[in-house]
């Protein structure tokens, strides 16, 4: 296998303004023998059209469009068989390669052992609209792994569709990613690939995911996505490996680790909310900044309840100008406005992900006389 046609196939929809950094990414690679293939969920954002005017200018480049959403699962498998590569790649619309020899790498890699079935590697989780980022498997070793191995140490580091490559030969004899597994299709699909051959893990951070509120990790959470994900781990033992117990438990091991963090967390937040009880008048006005699962898990663990909440705020306009909690949800933008009438005392910042964005953001306003709180 030298310099094997690389097939991308790039899934969206409604992510022009992602999509268009994902090709960028794609476009500065230092191996070249590619070609892009955009399945496109029937976008509404002007995403056709913008292909239509770039189509003819990029040779290497296939666009097909849905007639109709079908979503992310059947989007992943619908035009996989205009693939020509011997290689093919699964990328996320609302992610992009963050090195540029990512697909080199992964070309030697199936040059090297002749009996490779699957290439992965770390990724690097950016929460979007923020500083903070996050790390799977970078701790993680690089390896060739045979089989089941392979296929566990996936499970326990967490694989990313967008970091996997295999042989397209391969990938479509098990099936690519099947429609009938459903959530976590990605995973299974990568299992049954490391059955038919050995696996490499890179330790390289080559792919950035964006976590952000319409991707199902921001949706969900990891604890809930993990949760979801322990009939797939006993699915994988039973049908791929015959070994039901073995898969299972490393996925509930990941899951009760997170729970542990989640608890130190939650512990720490009920000590914060403590102060902030005996520190501010109770009497003051209180706007909090967030109506996610944060704010929902402040008042199901805490004694917030005890401070003056009057109003909260949130910059997903879906929420905006309605309540939350029988209080109104107000627009960041009307915020000073009521801060200058003397309504808001204190904001308190309910927002792991987005807390230091928002934080700068209110400082700007330079809010006078009023006490902001990160609570993370």
């Amino acid at each position: 296998m030298n310099n094997p046609l690389i097939s991308i196939y790039i899934t969206t929809y409604n992510d022009l303004f992602f999509l268009k950094q994902c090709l960028k990414s794609v476009e500065r690679q230092t191996y070249k023998n590619i070609e892009i293939i955009i399945a496109d969920d029937s976008s509404t954002d002007g995403t056709e059209s913008y292909f239509m005017n770039i189509g003819h200018k990029k040779k290497n480049l296939k666009y097909f469009r849905s007639e109709k959403n079908y979503g992310q699962v059947i989007n992943q498998q619908k035009y996989i068989h205009h693939a020509q590569g011997e290689l093919i790649t699964i990328l996320q619309s609302d992610d992009y390669y963050l090195t540029d020899d990512f697909l080199t790498v992964a070309a030697n890699s199936f040059e090297a052992n002749k009996n490779l079935a699957i290439f992965y590697c770390a990724c690097r989780y950016s929460y979007y609209g923020t500083r903070k980022y996050s790390y799977i498997g970078s701790n993680s070793d690089h390896q060739f792994r045979k089989g089941p191995k392979g296929a566990m140490h996936m499970l326990h580091y967490g694989i990313w569709p967008s970091s996997l490559v295999a042989k397209t030969t391969t990938f479509r004899k098990v099936g690519g990613f099947r429609t009938d597994i459903g959530l976590g299709t990605d995973g299974y699909c990568a299992a049954a690939l490391a059955s038919e051959g050995d696996t490499f893990y890179s330790a390289e951070v080559h792919i950035n995911a964006r976590v952000h509120r319409k991707s199902l990790t921001g949706k969900l959470g990891w604890i809930a996505l993990t949760e979801m994900l322990i009939p797939l781990a006993t699915r994988i033992g039973e049908e791929i490996f015959g070994d039901r117990t073995g898969f299972q438990k490393i996925i509930v091991d990941n899951l009760n680790n997170f729970k542990k963090i989640k608890n130190h967390k939650k512990g720490m937040i009920q000590k914060i909310i403590n102060l902030l009880v005996k520190q501010l008048d109770l009497n003051s006005n209180v706007l909090i900044y967030g109506t996610g699962r944060h704010t929902d898990n402040l008042f199901e663990n805490t004694n917030i309840n005890k401070l003056k909440i009057k109003y909260f705020s949130d910059s997903d306009t879906l929420v905006q100008g309605k309540t939350y909690r029988g209080l109104p949800v107000l627009a960041p933008n009307k915020i000073r406005a009521m801060c200058d009438k003397g309504l808001i005392d204190i904001i308190i910042i309910s927002s792991m992900a987005y807390q230091e964005e928002i934080y700068e953001t209110l400082t700007s306003l330079d809010l006078k006389n009023v006490f902001l709180h990160k609570l993370y």
